[in-house]
């Protein structure tokens, strides 16, 4: 049985495809320390809110793999789903191998989405979490196996940070029920 190391919030949909397929999982949310990477096959992040250190990421046996809510190289580091509506830029997910940048290793798969007008930052999330989780799902097993390389990222992409995020806080009227046609609305009133 191979050993995963869950990096991030518990997602209970690959989880389970996780355990299915013969996996037992181990998650962590914390900050890891070279302690908890010494018994695991694999490493996979999601959701994972802190910087692995480069001394973590040369020690592991696998490279660790990043699934992100962005379609990269846009929108690396935080809040993609909101950053590519801020600067319309292409939306989507990527699964990708973590290297020493934020956001910034050889990608195994994309996909992009296009999101409705009577989409909100909540349904829009929620639909990159989906498609995450089912592109994942149809393709760890070759990317584990080998059978997809990762390929480095091409073009400069963006990145934000979490300062640049706060900036535009205030267009949260509604929160994660703004809808998108309002943020874009009110973007484009500031641009004028």
């Amino acid at each position: 049985m191979n050993k995963v190391l869950f990096l991030g919030p518990e997602n209970e949909r690959i989880i389970r495809y996780l355990a299915k397929i013969g996996h037992s999982v181990k998650v962590i949310q914390r900050v890891i320390t070279e302690e908890d990477i010494k018994e695991y096959d694999y490493y996979i992040s999601f959701g994972y809110t802190h910087i692995i250190p480069y001394s973590i990421i040369k020690l592991v046996k696998m490279q660790i793999i990043n699934i992100h809510i962005s379609y990269l190289p846009w929108n690396r580091g935080t809040s993609p789903n909101l950053w590519s509506i801020l600067s319309d830029t292409p939306k989507g997910i990527s699964i990708h191998q973590i290297d020493e940048g934020i956001d910034t290793g050889p990608i195994y798969v994309q996909k992009e989405i296009i999101f409705e007008e009577n989409d909100t930052l909540r349904t829009s999330y929620n639909k990159l979490i989906t498609l995450a989780e089912d592109v994942f799902i149809e393709n760890w097993e070759n990317i584990r196996d080998g059978k997809i390389c990762a390929i480095s990222q091409k073009g400069k992409g963006s990145y934000q940070s979490t300062q640049d995020t706060d900036k535009y806080q205030y267009l949260l009227i509604y929160g994660l029920d703004t809808p998108i046609s309002l943020i874009k609305q009110m973007v484009m009133r500031e641009q004028c």
